[in-house]
Order: structure tokens, then sequence, then C-alpha cells
């Protein structure tokens, strides 16, 4: 939050009195190491909590920080992909496909499973 030559740095704010900087949740900007997502808005059970955390059941790609998604989704440590963050965009979460859970209308279905054929889908749409 604070450079080496004492400058507030993007997306951080710093209280002048106490010296202590933190990032701005809800600014659309993950800050490496601080913020775990970051969708542009403090609305909790959009995938995103108010505290900038992925919630449970949900996966969020995009945003302007390096931070491989597969190292900060604590709701779900079996995710190791690395997703290369579009320079620039809030993150945008969506409900996990295929893990048994429907939470905010996302899915039409899901069966907790990636097989056609038994009436959802393996992208968790009726078939």
């Amino acid at each position: 939050g604070c450079s080496s030559t004492c400058q507030v740095e993007n997306n951080f704010v710093c209280d002048l009195v106490t010296g202590i900087c933190s990032a701005v949740c809800g600014d659309g900007v993950r800050s490496p190491g601080v913020e775990y997502c970051d969708d542009n808005n403090t609305l909790s059970g959009d995938g995103c909590s108010d505290l900038c955390v992925v919630e449970q059941y949900f996966l969020c790609i995009g945003n302007s920080a390096n931070l491989p998604l597969g190292s900060v989704r604590p709701a779900d440590a079996s995710n190791t992909a690395l997703l290369a963050p579009k320079v620039g965009a809030p993150d945008t979460c969506h409900e996990i496909c295929g893990d048994g859970v429907r939470l905010a209308g996302q899915l039409a279905c899901d069966d907790g499973g990636n097989v056609a054929g038994d009436g959802c889908s393996p992208s968790c749409a009726w078939e």
C-alpha cells in the first residue's frame, strides 16, 4: 500500500494518523496478496464477498492483478488451474458446474456430475 518512496500505491487507501494502508475492496481491481477477488462491488452472495474473498462453490476469473486463481480459491483447494487474468477487467464470478450445488440461479441444474444423458448436461443445462 505504501511504495518505497512513501507514496500511496494505486488501489490502496492509507490512514494518515496510523499510517496503516489497506486495499480498496469493491473497486474492481484485485490487490495482490490482499484480495482474492474484486468484482467491482461489495455485495456478498455473488461469488466475491464483501471482504473480497471468493465464496464457496464459486469460481472468479479476470482482473488486473497477476494472481493465479488456483492459489486464491480458499473455498475449494481442488482447483489448481492457473488462469491468466485479463488486464483491467473486474473479476467475474460464476457458480461451479458439476459440484452438485446450485445457489445463485446461474445454472439450470447441477447433478454433481458431468455425464450427458442423465437429465442435466455436463454444462449444467437441462437435457
